[in-house]
Parts: structure tokens; sequence; C-alpha cells
């Protein structure tokens, strides 16, 4: 195992990079290939590789971890191999084909070979697999894999590992779960991990945008340092990102995703068939317009990518990551023409490259003089009315499930008499009819009450309350809470399923449909999401 850094010291190179506010940083993609290392199509992308790392301008390659549900070789091979040849990495860490010893594991052998900047994600569902679509697995999602991580580095994560022992045949009684023996007080090896996290902030509409906010809170609170955006070409949506962060005090450095486009794969982002990516009419309509050319647009997407560079910067980025396309003269060039731009021409770009969605929903006010955000919130519309069987749901909700209420107490005397009488099977599966039951209500309810508060937490609160993922995505507001600067910080979302504890981990939903499958006789493209 390679010698770990002290605790406190900077991670890495990229970690370095970042926290100076005089650097603007560079991250190219690299997306693996469906085969082994040694196949041509890995010699393309070592190849890749090896050119942009001579460029120079590059701070680190980050590889992806089977971006859209579609297997790819594991990052962590190709990582390794960089690693030692001296380059630096961003390896990308996805939730959702590994459970939380795989995960844990993981952790170790990145660590092991001296991979310290981790892109943690709770990745895409997958859309394919051998005989089959491949069942997913989310044991933990991405607030809860930064919080593993996190406790990597400070050496704690051995008294966080619970057991139960394997009961006997005759016994009458199933142990409950408990602190692994030996684990109580140990202190294990610190890691160096410099860890990261993905949102998206072009989300359309308010009831999907707010959960992205407070979700990032969440990350930064359990040890999120830097942040990517998802693929997006709407200046003011960029702005907005950094005026959030600023203005609750998370400590991340942004990075602007700056992605190539082509006219096909402006076809398939119109298209929806990738996970949280959407361009506009206009910019879709333009894209084939230019694709037309007899440069089939490169010129055209080229300078639309150093624009975007340049309003990143303008904004107040920490840096770009550049992805899109498997050339290194491609994103050369993006960033010679980035170089040659004026310091207030960014601010000619944000009116020339405003490719927003129809009824997009901000959080501040526009300025209509830089056609970007203004300081203030944007007004509230009306208040809805709560409905009575939203607010029944809420009732029963604190009655028989919050943790200290009556309800939850007795819940919990009746499941410890199941159990030893091994009768645990029949009540889960009473639990899940009775919730299966008082949730239908509130479920049509929640699709009309879409403004419940939620409580987004401070960057300053403890390292050790760590959370699982936050939940009341179908609710939302455009007015975050935010703990005063004395006092303790909110430890929960204004959601009946959401609660902060140390150990607490919160599956995920039933997956919903999405669309990430190969289009006929189109490239397929890989974007990761959150």
């Amino acid at each position: 195992m390679t010698e770990t850094r002290a605790q406190g010291s900077p991670a890495s190179r990229l970690a370095r990079n970042l926290g100076d506010t005089r650097c603007f940083t560079y991250v190219a993609e690299l997306v693996p290939w469906r085969g082994m290392l040694g196949d041509d199509a890995g010699a393309r992308v070592r190849a890749l590789a090896s050119e942009l790392g001579a460029d120079g301008r590059f701070s680190a390659l980050s590889i992806t971890d089977s971006a859209g549900g579609h297997a790819m070789l594991s990052p962590e091979v190709l990582a390794s191999q960089l690693t030692e040849a001296g380059q630096e990495v961003i390896v990308h860490v996805a939730c959702r084909d590994r459970n939380r010893n795989e995960l844990l594991s993981l952790g170790w052998r990145l660590a092991s070979a001296g991979i310290d900047n981790l892109l943690v994600l709770s990745g895409d569902y997958p859309t394919e697999g051998y005989l089959g679509v491949a069942r997913p697995v989310f044991d933990l999602d991405s607030v809860s894999l930064l919080a593993l991580y996190e406790g990597l580095n400070h050496g704690e994560i051995s008294r966080d590992v619970v057991g139960r022992p394997i009961p006997r045949d005759r016994a009458r009684s199933v142990p409950a779960l408990g602190p692994v023996r030996g684990n109580e007080t140990a202190v294990g090896p610190r890691t160096s991990f410099f860890l990261g996290a993905a949102v998206n902030p072009f989300k359309r509409v308010e009831r999907d945008l707010v959960p992205q906010y407070a979700k990032l809170a969440f990350k930064a609170r359990v040890g999120a340092r830097f942040a990517i955006t998802q693929v997006g070409y709407d200046p003011r949506k960029l702005d907005e990102l950094v005026r959030f962060v600023a203005e609750t005090g998370l400590p991340l450095r942004l990075l602007a995703n700056v992605f190539v486009l082509s006219r096909t794969t402006a076809r398939i982002f119109h298209a929806g068939e990738i996970p949280g990516v959407a361009i506009p009419d206009a910019l879709a309509e333009r894209a084939e317009r230019e694709g037309a050319s007899a440069d089939k647009g490169k010129a055209f997407f080229l300078e639309l990518a150093a624009h975007q560079v340049a309003i990143a910067r303008g904004l107040g980025y920490a840096g770009a990551y550049l992805g899109g396309t498997s050339r290194a003269q491609d994103l050369a060039a993006v960033l010679d023409r980035a170089a040659s731009f004026g310091p207030d021409d960014w601010r000619t770009f944000v009116r020339e490259d405003a490719w927003a969605l129809p009824d997009t929903f901000y959080l501040y006010a526009p300025d209509r003089e830089t056609g970007l955000n203004a300081p203030a919130r944007a007004p509230r519309a009306r208040p809805r009315r709560v409905p009575l069987a939203y607010r029944a749901n809420r009732a029963i909700h604190a009655l028989a499930f919050a943790p200290g209420s009556g309800g939850f107490r007795a819940a919990g005397r009746v499941y410890g008499a199941a159990e030893r009488a091994h009768l645990g099977h029949v009540a889960h599966v009473a639990e899940q009819a009775l919730r299966s039951r008082s949730s239908t209500a509130a479920t049509a309810a929640t699709a009309r009450f879409r403004r419940s508060p939620i409580s987004v937490p401070r960057a300053s609160a403890s390292r050790t309350s760590a959370t699982g993922r936050a939940g009341g995505a179908t609710t939302a507001t455009a007015r975050f809470r935010v703990a005063p600067a004395s006092g303790p910080a909110p430890t929960s979302v204004s959601s009946p399923t959401a609660r902060m504890s140390r150990c607490s981990i919160v599956r995920p939903r039933s997956p919903t449909t999405r669309s990430g499958a190969r289009a006929p006789g189109r490239t397929p493209i890989w974007v990761a999401t959150t």
C-alpha cells in the first residue's frame, strides 16, 4: 500500500490547483471502452491520455465509470496505469453496480494505487446487460458514499461497521445489528481522498432544481470539496449555481462542464436520450445548420466551447471540465481560442450563447442589464393550499414513524417480539402494506402541493453528522432556509422519509424509466450524471 499523506495536507496536485484562486484549472474527460486494456480501443484512449498530458495545460484526466449504465472497462484499471506514469487522474465512482462492502473495498484499492481524486456519483440506471438488463444495486447513494470515503480520510470507518452474528439453527432469536467486535475504538489508516460531486443546475422546473441544490449542500457537508456541473448551455444557470454556493457558504470549488457538441450529439441531447441533459430547439436547429456546412460545424462547435470556457472563468468558476471529443487537437484548439479572448468578452458571450430551455425556473431574479441573475431571490408565486390528505399523512408520520414517537417505540417492541419468534418477514410485509395504503393519498396530494420547504444544512456543521440521501424530491420551493450563524445546523429536510443520523442509509425509490439506449445508426455518447 502506498504511503498516505498526513491528514490535512494537500491530497493531490488537483487539490492544490483548485485551491489556488489565481489558477483556472482544466480537466479533460476520458471514456473507457468495452474490452481489455491491451485492445485497439484501449491503445487509442491511452494515446489520447498521453497527448493531453504532454499538452501541459490539463491538471487532471477524469475517467468515467460505465456512464449511461453501459458496461465498460473499470476506470481503476486505466487510472492505475496513468498514475504509475505520473499523470493526475480523477476516478468516477458510481453506486449503481456495487454494494457498500465493495465500495469500501474499492476505496482501499484506489488508495493503495495512489489515486486520490474521486468523483462520487449515484450513477445512471443500467440500460443493458448480458442476457437481460443488469439489476442496479444502489446500496448507498452519492451522499452516503461521500460520508464513507470521508470517514476513511479520518480513519474512523471501523467504528461505523456493524454486523450480526449468524444465528444457529436452533436459536430462538436473531441478534440485532451491532458494532463488530474489536472495532468499537479502532482507528484505521487515513486515506487522502480529494472528494468531488456532480450537480445539475440546468433542471428546468422547480421541483427538480431545488432538490439538486439541497443534495449538493448535503454532499458538501459530508466531505465533497469540488463539484462538476452537468452538460448545459445556459449561462444564467451557471451563474445561479455560483450564487447559491456563495450564499450558503458551501466549501466547494466549481468546475463548469464544457462539452464539445457535434450535430450527432446535439440530436441525441435534444431527443432526451441522455439522462439529465437537454438542449433547446434553437440550439438543436443551429447545430443542424452548422452541421450541414463543409466542415460539419466543427468551427462553430469549437468556438461555442471556447465561449463556455470564457463564461465560466468570468463567472468565477475554479475551472472547466472538457469532454465530448476524442481528439486532443480539438481540446487544445478550445483552450487556444479561449485564451485569445479579452477579459470582458465573456459578458458578450453571455447574451450571444443564452441557450435556455423554455419556461425555465430560476432561483434568482433576472438582471436585465447583464443577462444573468440579480442578488435577490426570485419572487415566490402565491402559496398553494395544503391538501387535507397531505396534512393527514404528515400527522400519521409524526405519530407512527418519526423516531421517538409513541408509534415508533411500539413498532420497535413489536418487531423485537416478531424477530424473537422468527416472524420478522411477516412483520416487514405488514409494515409495507400499511405504508403503501397510507402513502397513496399523500402521493396524489404531493403532486398538487409542491411547495414544501427544504432546509439546507450549513457547510460549517460538524463532519460527523453524516446523512443519507435527501428525500422530498417531489416537493420544492424557491426559498431555502439556511441556519443562522449561531445555533445548531438544520438536521433534516422537510420530507416524511428523510432524517439525519450518523448511520442512516436510505435506499432510492423504485427506478423510473430512463432513456439512454443507443439510437440506431448513432454513435453512443456517455455522459455521467449525479
